[in-house]
């Protein structure tokens, strides 16, 4: 029953949340925020008060906390729930601005070497796999997130691609220091070390 596939749509915004933080070397020089505010005309910006609208229905009605979600604190997901979603009601909301940001950026810079059927194509397969899915966990994003980053690299410059690199070093590196130096134990299994991981 814990994997029973569900309706769970803000997965979405997670999903281009997750690329454009993780690809910001690469993705930020093609859609900067400087970029993004300088788009806004009147009719992109009543365009994304209603996108802003629905994600905020999505978000109000769709949302799923997982309880493996909360009940496993070796995990990124864990702290990020707990420390963003949880911390109050509003914080899920206020994020609305740059998930907008994000889906125009991951649009942007998809757009220059694709075609507009092509990345509904990936919409569509995105959705298919991530909007069942009722928990939160960024393995799950690992194939989309191949297909957006080689469909963005003829455009990125080797500067890009080197700080993309230290980018994922660093999160790696820290990632594992905290694995072999921050072990810990739940109280439900005495004696037993628990260690962090992605």
């Amino acid at each position: 029953s814990n994997h029973e596939p569900v309706l769970h749509i803000p997965q979405i915004l997670y999903f281009c949340s997750y690329t454009v933080g993780i690809s910001a070397p690469a993705i930020l020089p093609l859609a900067s925020p400087r970029w993004f505010v300088r788009q806004f005309t009147v009719p992109k910006l009543v365009f994304s008060l209603m996108l802003g609208m629905a994600m905020a229905i999505c978000i109000g009605r769709y949302t799923i906390e997982h309880p493996f979600l909360l009940s496993d604190n070796r995990h990124y997901p864990f702290y990020i729930w707990k420390n963003v979603f949880r911390r109050h009601w509003v914080f899920r909301y206020a994020l609305i601005p740059p998930y907008i940001y994000a889906l125009a950026a991951l649009n942007r810079s998809l757009s220059m070497d694709t075609t507009a059927l092509w990345r509904l194509g990936l919409a569509l397969c995105t959705a298919a796999v991530l909007v069942p899915s009722p928990l939160l966990e960024f393995r799950y994003f690992t194939v989309p997130y191949f297909f957006v980053r080689l469909h963005i690299a003829s455009r990125t410059t080797t500067r890009a691609v080197l700080l993309e690199a230290l980018w994922f070093a660093a999160i790696n590196a820290a990632t594992i220091w905290v694995f072999i130096n921050r072990p810990f134990a739940w109280a439900s299994e005495p004696g037993q070390l628990q260690r962090f991981m992605w």
